[in-house]
């Protein structure tokens, strides 16, 4: 079901409407985003693009929760 999701919201991505996605599984988030905002009590500890997210390790693994 997850990636029946996933495979539609891609469809939707390439069609051209932006959307926010608010998603716990960060591998189909970061397929999806081209950019990425993370909340931390409150308070926006981190906004760039995906790239940028991944070369930041710290923050994945402080604030979303995974390594």
């Amino acid at each position: 079901m997850v990636q029946r999701v996933a495979e539609t919201l891609l469809r939707l991505k390439r069609e051209g409407p932006g959307m926010l996605l608010i998603e716990q599984k960060l591998d189909i988030a970061l397929e999806l985003a081209d950019d990425v905002l993370v909340l931390g009590r409150g308070e926006v500890v981190f906004f760039g693009t995906v790239p940028q997210l991944r070369a930041r390790p710290e923050v994945i693994e402080t604030w979303v929760g995974v390594a």
